[in-house]
């Protein structure tokens, strides 16, 4: 049996091979890099020095005398517009109230004025009832009540709890409990103030420098919604990171007056 034989033999009986998906290079021989290689010199060459006193520099006296002369043509040119600049302003200026520039402000002024008087003297002449409000005006309606009869009830009770030592309030207002701290008169950040304008406290104890105190939240059957869990949670973080105490009551049909003042004056 020849060579060629006994090699077809042997690939007949051999185990195929898997295919997994990954290519075999035969002959891998690394990448060659083309980039060029920094060469190991210690020579360099200094900066410029434009010195009119310094011998082994670069550019000549009259070379750096030349620079000079630009840079100082430069500011000159510069200081010059700038006073060119102010004097416009001044003569532009306008001081409020005034309209000796021009005579036609003033004029027009008057006019808007006349318009306004006319129509502030016409709606006191023509008082707006509710009889002469047609369908489409009556979008709003007054409220019976500030609270509900379950507010009216506690609020009783914490009269006569608190007595004098706090001054109570109801319905306020959270921006008007906490500020924003980088807002000022010139800046508003309204994405921290959005999130606190529309929200309320249903009881405030106030000190008699009508400092707050106390936050106090009646947890009725509302506050079991998904959305107000979530203002619950957003309201006792932020009364925690101002050091503003807040407590939560359950409505109930009777109180017990020593464990409300227990939590009240609780230090």
């Amino acid at each position: 049996m020849s060579s060629n034989d006994t090699q077809i033999s042997n690939n007949m009986y051999r185990t195929p091979r898997i295919y997994t998906g990954q290519k075999i290079y035969r002959g891998y021989k690394p990448r060659r890099h083309y980039w060029p290689r920094r060469s190991n010199t210690t020579s360099y060459k200094p900066y410029k020095k434009y010195s009119l006193s310094y011998k082994g520099a670069d550019s000549s006296p009259i070379e750096a005398l030349l620079k000079l002369v630009g840079v100082a043509v430069y500011l000159l040119m510069k200081s010059i517009f700038w006073l060119f600049k102010q004097i416009f302003r001044s003569g532009t200026k306008i001081k409020e109230g005034s309209f000796a520039i021009n005579p036609e402000w003033q004029a027009f002024n008057d006019k808007i004025q006349k318009v306004r008087e006319n129509n502030e003297a016409r709606a006191a002449t023509l008082p707006v009832t509710a009889d002469k409000q047609t369908e489409d005006d009556k979008r709003y309606g007054l409220k019976t009540s500030l609270l509900t009869p379950t507010e009216k009830d506690f609020l009783n009770i914490l009269e006569q709890v608190v007595e004098d030592r706090y001054t109570i309030a109801t319905q306020v207002p959270l921006s008007g409990i906490v500020t924003i701290l980088d807002s000022n008169k010139n800046f508003t950040n309204y994405h921290d103030f959005n999130l606190i304008k529309a929200k309320t406290i249903d009881f405030v104890l106030y000190d008699k420098d009508y400092k707050p105190q106390l936050c106090i939240e009646l947890d009725d059957r509302s506050h079991l919604r998904w959305d107000r869990i979530k203002r619950d949670a957003f309201i006792n973080d932020l009364m925690k990171s101002v050091g503003l105490r807040i407590i939560h009551i359950h409505p109930a049909y009777l109180y017990d007056d020593e464990d409300l003042k227990e939590q009240i004056f609780k230090q």
